[in-house]
């Protein structure tokens, strides 16, 4: 005959079903991260673009050399 108080306890079904909620919620967090990720990159990018252009248009005339006499 088998023993069944085996198949009758189940404390380690809590266990697994805690793990699932877990995977669950570190893929979750894991993905909104990447996506978030790449969004600020974007803007990080698009910003730095934007400020080299001013830059450059806003940057004196070189000083010339004074000439000596």
């Amino acid at each position: 005959m088998k023993n069944f108080s085996f198949y009758a306890d189940r404390r380690g079904v809590t266990s697994i079903e805690y793990a699932i909620i877990a995977a669950l919620i570190s893929v979750v967090i894991i993905s909104s991260v990447f996506v978030l990720g790449q969004n600020v990159t974007g803007t990080f990018n698009s910003v730095d673009t934007a400020y080299t252009a001013a830059t450059v248009k806003a940057a004196p005339a070189p000083v010339p050399a004074p000439v000596p006499d």
